[in-house]
Protein backbone atom coordinates (compact mmCIF):
# COMPACT_ATOMS: atom_id res chain seq x y z
CA UNK A 1 0.00 0.00 0.00
CA UNK A 2 1.39 3.37 -1.00
CA UNK A 3 0.77 5.97 1.66
CA UNK A 4 2.57 8.84 3.30
CA UNK A 5 2.30 7.16 6.69
CA UNK A 6 3.98 4.02 5.33
CA UNK A 7 7.13 5.65 3.98
CA UNK A 8 10.25 4.79 5.94
CA UNK A 9 11.45 7.82 7.88
CA UNK A 10 15.19 8.37 8.16
CA UNK A 11 15.93 9.83 11.56
CA UNK A 12 19.48 10.74 12.63
CA UNK A 13 20.49 8.76 15.67
CA UNK A 14 23.48 8.40 17.90
CA UNK A 15 26.03 5.89 16.78
CA UNK A 16 25.50 2.51 18.29
CA UNK A 17 28.11 0.15 19.39
CA UNK A 18 25.93 -2.53 17.89
CA UNK A 19 25.21 -1.20 14.38
CA UNK A 20 23.54 -4.40 13.24
CA UNK A 21 21.14 -4.36 16.21
CA UNK A 22 20.29 -0.73 15.54
CA UNK A 23 19.44 -1.52 11.93
CA UNK A 24 17.20 -4.40 13.07
CA UNK A 25 15.34 -2.13 15.50
CA UNK A 26 14.85 0.46 12.74
CA UNK A 27 13.40 -2.19 10.45
CA UNK A 28 10.94 -3.33 13.12
CA UNK A 29 9.88 0.28 13.78
CA UNK A 30 9.31 0.89 10.04
CA UNK A 31 7.22 -2.28 9.72
CA UNK A 32 5.09 -1.30 12.68
CA UNK A 33 4.36 2.09 11.13
CA UNK A 34 3.22 0.43 7.90
CA UNK A 35 1.02 -2.17 9.60
CA UNK A 36 -2.57 -2.29 8.35
CA UNK A 37 -4.81 -0.15 10.59
CA UNK A 38 -7.43 -2.01 12.60
CA UNK A 39 -11.10 -1.35 11.92
CA UNK A 40 -12.50 1.19 14.32
CA UNK A 41 -16.20 1.16 15.17
CA UNK A 42 -17.80 4.50 15.92
CA UNK A 43 -19.49 4.65 19.29
CA UNK A 44 -22.74 6.39 20.01
CA UNK A 45 -26.20 6.52 18.58
CA UNK A 46 -26.67 4.38 15.47
CA UNK A 47 -28.65 5.27 12.41
CA UNK A 48 -30.15 3.01 9.78
CA UNK A 49 -27.03 3.14 7.63
CA UNK A 50 -24.84 2.14 10.56
CA UNK A 51 -27.06 -0.85 11.29
CA UNK A 52 -26.86 -1.97 7.67
CA UNK A 53 -23.09 -1.68 7.71
CA UNK A 54 -22.82 -3.65 10.94
CA UNK A 55 -25.06 -6.46 9.74
CA UNK A 56 -23.98 -6.69 6.11
CA UNK A 57 -21.04 -8.14 4.24
CA UNK A 58 -18.54 -6.46 1.96
CA UNK A 59 -19.36 -5.81 -1.68
CA UNK A 60 -17.92 -9.15 -2.73
CA UNK A 61 -20.09 -11.11 -0.29
CA UNK A 62 -23.76 -11.99 -0.02
CA UNK A 63 -26.52 -9.34 0.09
CA UNK A 64 -27.20 -7.65 3.40
CA UNK A 65 -30.55 -9.39 3.79
CA UNK A 66 -32.35 -12.08 1.86
CA UNK A 67 -35.94 -11.49 0.85
CA UNK A 68 -38.33 -14.02 2.35
CA UNK A 69 -39.98 -15.75 -0.65
CA UNK A 70 -43.04 -16.72 1.38
CA UNK A 71 -46.22 -14.76 0.84
CA UNK A 72 -47.08 -12.43 3.74
CA UNK A 73 -50.74 -13.53 3.61
CA UNK A 74 -49.86 -16.71 5.53
CA UNK A 75 -50.93 -19.20 2.86
CA UNK A 76 -47.61 -21.01 3.08
CA UNK A 77 -47.01 -20.49 -0.64
CA UNK A 78 -44.32 -18.37 -2.22
CA UNK A 79 -45.32 -14.79 -2.97
CA UNK A 80 -44.52 -15.26 -6.67
CA UNK A 81 -47.19 -17.94 -7.01
CA UNK A 82 -49.68 -16.60 -4.45
CA UNK A 83 -50.53 -12.91 -4.21
CA UNK A 84 -48.05 -11.42 -6.67
CA UNK A 85 -50.07 -12.47 -9.77
CA UNK A 86 -53.05 -10.61 -8.28
CA UNK A 87 -50.92 -7.51 -7.77
CA UNK A 88 -49.50 -7.80 -11.30
CA UNK A 89 -52.91 -8.40 -12.89
CA UNK A 90 -51.85 -11.82 -14.22
CA UNK A 91 -53.91 -14.07 -11.91
CA UNK A 92 -56.22 -16.46 -13.80
CA UNK A 93 -59.94 -15.78 -13.51
CA UNK A 94 -60.61 -18.88 -11.40
CA UNK A 95 -58.07 -17.67 -8.83
CA UNK A 96 -59.88 -14.36 -8.22
CA UNK A 97 -62.01 -15.63 -5.33
CA UNK A 98 -63.13 -13.54 -2.35
CA UNK A 99 -60.71 -15.36 -0.02
CA UNK A 100 -57.80 -14.79 -2.39
CA UNK A 101 -58.78 -11.14 -2.73
CA UNK A 102 -58.66 -10.80 1.06
CA UNK A 103 -55.19 -12.33 1.06
CA UNK A 104 -53.99 -10.23 -1.85
CA UNK A 105 -55.30 -6.99 -0.32
CA UNK A 106 -53.50 -7.81 2.94
CA UNK A 107 -50.28 -8.57 1.05
CA UNK A 108 -50.66 -5.36 -0.95
CA UNK A 109 -50.12 -3.33 2.22
CA UNK A 110 -47.02 -5.35 3.06
CA UNK A 111 -45.58 -5.38 -0.46
CA UNK A 112 -46.30 -1.74 -1.28
CA UNK A 113 -48.92 -2.38 -3.95
CA UNK A 114 -51.60 0.29 -3.28
CA UNK A 115 -52.80 0.16 -6.88
CA UNK A 116 -54.19 -3.31 -6.21
CA UNK A 117 -56.36 -1.94 -3.41
CA UNK A 118 -57.97 0.29 -6.03
CA UNK A 119 -58.20 -2.43 -8.69
CA UNK A 120 -59.87 -4.88 -6.29
CA UNK A 121 -62.50 -2.40 -5.02
CA UNK A 122 -66.05 -2.53 -6.39
CA UNK A 123 -66.96 0.54 -8.48
CA UNK A 124 -70.16 0.96 -6.45
CA UNK A 125 -68.32 0.85 -3.12
CA UNK A 126 -68.54 3.92 -0.94
CA UNK A 127 -64.75 4.19 -1.29
CA UNK A 128 -65.32 4.91 -4.96
CA UNK A 129 -68.06 7.47 -4.28
CA UNK A 130 -66.10 9.95 -2.20
CA UNK A 131 -65.41 12.07 -5.27
CA UNK A 132 -67.77 13.07 -8.06
CA UNK A 133 -65.14 12.21 -10.63
CA UNK A 134 -64.43 8.42 -10.67
CA UNK A 135 -60.80 9.06 -11.64
CA UNK A 136 -60.33 11.36 -8.66
CA UNK A 137 -61.99 8.79 -6.39
CA UNK A 138 -59.56 6.10 -7.55
CA UNK A 139 -56.63 8.44 -7.06
CA UNK A 140 -57.78 9.33 -3.55
CA UNK A 141 -58.24 5.66 -2.62
CA UNK A 142 -54.71 4.87 -3.79
CA UNK A 143 -53.34 7.74 -1.69
CA UNK A 144 -55.27 6.51 1.34
CA UNK A 145 -53.99 2.96 0.86
CA UNK A 146 -50.43 4.21 0.60
CA UNK A 147 -50.87 6.32 3.74
CA UNK A 148 -52.20 3.30 5.62
CA UNK A 149 -49.21 1.25 4.47
CA UNK A 150 -46.83 3.84 5.91
CA UNK A 151 -48.66 4.15 9.23
CA UNK A 152 -49.35 0.46 9.91
CA UNK A 153 -47.18 -2.67 9.85
CA UNK A 154 -49.44 -5.61 9.03
CA UNK A 155 -47.95 -8.75 10.56
CA UNK A 156 -50.40 -11.64 10.02
CA UNK A 157 -53.74 -12.62 8.53
CA UNK A 158 -56.11 -15.39 9.63
CA UNK A 159 -59.17 -16.21 7.52
CA UNK A 160 -61.82 -17.45 9.95
CA UNK A 161 -64.95 -18.14 7.89
CA UNK A 162 -66.42 -17.81 4.41
CA UNK A 163 -70.08 -17.63 3.35
CA UNK A 164 -70.29 -18.05 -0.39
CA UNK A 165 -72.97 -16.84 -2.78
CA UNK A 166 -73.35 -16.54 -6.51
CA UNK A 167 -73.27 -12.73 -6.57
CA UNK A 168 -72.23 -11.90 -3.01
CA UNK A 169 -69.73 -13.57 -0.64
CA UNK A 170 -68.69 -12.74 2.91
CA UNK A 171 -65.27 -13.39 4.41
CA UNK A 172 -64.50 -13.08 8.11
CA UNK A 173 -60.89 -12.65 9.13
CA UNK A 174 -58.51 -11.34 11.75
CA UNK A 175 -55.54 -9.09 11.06
CA UNK A 176 -52.66 -8.48 13.45
CA UNK A 177 -50.82 -5.20 13.07
CA UNK A 178 -48.52 -2.72 14.78
CA UNK A 179 -48.18 1.00 14.36
CA UNK A 180 -45.20 2.03 12.25
CA UNK A 181 -42.41 4.26 13.52
CA UNK A 182 -42.72 5.62 17.06
CA UNK A 183 -46.23 4.16 17.33
CA UNK A 184 -44.65 0.70 17.09
CA UNK A 185 -44.06 0.75 20.84
CA UNK A 186 -47.73 0.08 21.50
CA UNK A 187 -47.45 -3.63 20.72
CA UNK A 188 -49.47 -5.85 18.42
CA UNK A 189 -53.21 -5.27 17.98
CA UNK A 190 -55.89 -7.38 16.34
CA UNK A 191 -58.72 -6.26 14.10
CA UNK A 192 -61.55 -8.64 13.21
CA UNK A 193 -63.64 -7.78 10.16
CA UNK A 194 -66.41 -9.28 8.08
CA UNK A 195 -66.02 -8.08 4.52
CA UNK A 196 -68.43 -8.31 1.63
CA UNK A 197 -67.47 -9.05 -1.96
CA UNK A 198 -69.84 -8.42 -4.85
CA UNK A 199 -69.42 -9.12 -8.53
CA UNK A 200 -68.67 -6.39 -11.05
CA UNK A 201 -68.47 -7.45 -14.71
CA UNK A 202 -68.51 -11.06 -13.57
CA UNK A 203 -65.61 -10.70 -11.13
CA UNK A 204 -65.70 -10.45 -7.32
CA UNK A 205 -64.45 -7.20 -5.82
CA UNK A 206 -64.35 -5.75 -2.31
CA UNK A 207 -67.54 -3.85 -1.50
CA UNK A 208 -67.54 -3.02 2.23
CA UNK A 209 -66.63 -4.37 5.66
CA UNK A 210 -67.98 -4.44 9.19
CA UNK A 211 -65.54 -4.37 12.14
CA UNK A 212 -66.32 -7.04 14.72
CA UNK A 213 -66.02 -6.06 18.36
CA UNK A 214 -66.10 -9.54 19.92
CA UNK A 215 -65.30 -13.11 18.96
CA UNK A 216 -68.96 -14.11 19.33
CA UNK A 217 -69.87 -11.82 16.43
CA UNK A 218 -67.72 -13.92 14.14
CA UNK A 219 -70.38 -16.63 14.06
CA UNK A 220 -72.81 -14.24 12.32
CA UNK A 221 -70.97 -14.32 8.99
CA UNK A 222 -72.89 -12.62 6.20
CA UNK A 223 -75.16 -10.47 8.34
CA UNK A 224 -73.83 -7.02 7.45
Amino acid sequence: MSSVICRTAVVPARASVFPRAAKARAAVTSAARCAKPRNVSAKGRKGMLADLMDDGNDSAGDPVAKVDPRCPCGSGKEYASCCQPHHDGTAPADAVTPENIVRARFSAYVKNAPKYIVASTHPDSKDMKRKDDPAEAREQLEKDADATRKKVNFTSLRVKAIKEGDEETFVTYEVSYKGAGKKNRGGTKTLAERSRYKKADGEFKYFDALPLNSSSDMNAVGQI
